[in-house]
């Protein structure tokens, strides 16, 4: 029913058909309200299983990223410990060498006055 198609009487619209439209406008905003409820709680639903699996794909990316710190940390202490060692051994190495050239110089010496 639309608004032209209301039954006019002598001082107006008449009640009836004026209420008829009421009842026909409120039905079909009813029914769109239902809709749009419905269109929501999907939309709702939808958004919470996104949300959830979202959730769950941070979770694992954090995990994921400690391990990967955890990985930095053991290959860094590595590394310096690697350096550590290197120090110590160049140092040993530098030691040894400067006790064989004293050594040599002394038994190089000792030929030179024989």
């Amino acid at each position: 029913m639309k608004l032209d198609q209301l039954k006019k009487g002598f001082w107006g619209y008449k009640k009836a058909s004026v209420y008829e439209y009421i009842t026909m406008m409120e039905e079909e905003f009813s029914e769109k309200l239902a809709e749009k409820v419905t269109e929501q709680k999907t939309q709702e639903e939808q958004y919470r299983t996104q949300i959830a699996a979202l959730e769950k794909e941070l979770s694992r990316v954090r995990k994921e990223l400690e391990e990967q710190k955890k990985e930095q940390m053991n290959v860094a202490s590595a590394l310096m410990e690697a350096v550590r060692y290197k120090d110590e051994l160049q140092q040993e190495a530098q030691a040894k060498m400067r006790e064989e050239r004293a050594e040599w110089e002394k038994n190089w010496k000792k030929g030179q006055k024989s």
